[in-house]
């Protein structure tokens, strides 16, 4: 499993309504700020699911490779 993020139901990190919580939720820093938007570091998430169930948006998913 790997997280994924959908870009086109994400605010961005300006507009988030949860104050970018996938950010702040992630104990191992894996999701950056690039350009505006959450990025996953695939190399550093273990796909714990915090920010999955945490986003307000429902931009992120656990998703089959």
């Amino acid at each position: 499993m790997v997280v994924t993020i959908y870009q086109d139901r994400c605010d961005g990190i300006d507009h988030c309504p949860g104050h970018n919580v996938c950010i702040e939720v992630c104990a191992l820093d894996a999701i950056e700020n690039v350009n505006g938007y959450p990025h996953i570091n695939e190399e550093a998430c273990k796909n714990c699911g915090l920010c999955v169930t945490n986003c307000p948006n429902n931009a992120l998913s656990m998703t089959n490779i």
